[in-house]
């Protein structure tokens, strides 16, 4: 069993080798990249149990878990590791921690935490009962596939922000350990988590939805789903560089950033016709998108609300066009 570590002693420039040893009970996607990636870093990965043994072997592997640290339970990873990461599904995690609860696993001098975005850390709530610390360690990035090596683990983690919350004694190691990664601390408030877990799901999840959406239009241009998706790659690509070098709101574009009432009304009366289920999305995304585009030219309000109002539920694709100062100050508060 692995003595207690002095987790309070973690301070900003604590060296990888003299971070608490790192267990994990999961190894899917997201686990197999932490734990390669930490081991990259220096860390030492001592220990893994996961629901298949190829899994657990798999990651072992990525991350030079010695053969005794291959496990069959949960319940005995926290014995031969300082730190446990909980990498497991939302709906697994309290499974997980009271399956150990229950074996006795927790001690003082051990911490657990859960890679949850959108779970508070009070779900190991039964991990502090037994005098273990506990908090949450979340990556802010979108895992779709096993890492096939550690440089490929390393540079998915590199620059992202991990989402950080739980025991104060704990807060330094995780911020080590996210700095260790190459990535950002951001210390979140337990009450705060669902917002930053749906700012997440919007960006990274929804994306994927608008560009299906997008690849069923263009299925009826003549395009299969595969020419599709590599059609929409260097749109989307061009639209994420443009957000890193001009930011928010000077790298939208488009027609309602123009006021463009005719393209906008175009778009409407094909999309009405063909995809419903398109149209509703565009409308809405398009009420989204007036407030930044206001704030980017403030200057052609009255074209950009106007355009705007094709989008009201109640309004026909071909309107009136009323520049109504209502919407304005709808855009305005969005």
């Amino acid at each position: 069993m692995e003595e207690p570590y002095d987790f309070a002693a973690v301070t900003a420039t604590t060296s990888a080798a003299g971070m608490p040893t790192v267990g994990f009970v999961g190894a899917g996607k997201g686990g197999q990249t932490l734990a390669a990636a930490l081991a990259a870093a220096g860390v030492r990965v001592t220990a893994v149990a996961s629901r298949t043994r190829a899994s657990a072997e798999r990651l072992a592997a990525l991350a030079g878990v010695p053969a005794d640290g291959i496990r069959d339970y949960a319940s005995e990873v926290p014995a031969r590791a300082h730190l446990t990461l909980l990498t497991v599904p939302d709906d697994a995690i309290a499974g997980a921690v009271n399956e150990i609860c229950a074996r006795r696993g927790w001690r003082p001098g051990h911490a657990v935490v859960h890679c949850s975005g959108a779970l508070p850390s009070r779900i190991l709530d039964c991990a502090r009962l037994e005098g273990s610390l506990a908090g949450s360690f979340h990556p802010l990035q979108a895992f779709a596939q096993r890492p096939p090596d550690a440089a490929a683990a390393c540079a998915a983690l590199r620059g992202i922000v991990f989402g950080l919350e739980g025991d104060d004694g704990l807060e330094a190691t995780l911020r080590r350990l996210a700095v260790l990664l190459g990535g950002r601390p951001l210390v979140l408030q337990p009450g705060s988590k669902p917002l930053y877990h749906a700012a997440a799901v919007i960006v990274s999840n929804y994306a994927v939805t608008l560009v299906n959406t997008g690849a069923a239009l263009l299925a009826q241009c003549g395009l299969d789903r595969l020419a599709a998706v590599q059609a929409l790659l260097p749109l989307l690509t061009g639209t994420l560089a443009n957000l890193a070098h001009l930011g928010l709101p000077n790298a939208l574009s488009g027609p309602l950033s123009r006021g463009d009432i005719g393209t906008v009304a175009g778009h409407l009366a094909a999309l009405d016709a063909v995809a419903p289920d398109a149209a509703a999305l565009y409308r809405s995304l398009g009420l989204a998108t007036l407030a930044p585009a206001l704030e980017k030219d403030p200057t052609n309000a009255l074209a950009i609300t106007a355009a705007a109002a094709l989008l009201l539920p109640s309004a026909p694709a071909r309107a009136s066009f009323d520049r109504d100062e209502s919407l304005a100050e709808r855009g305005s508060a969005l």
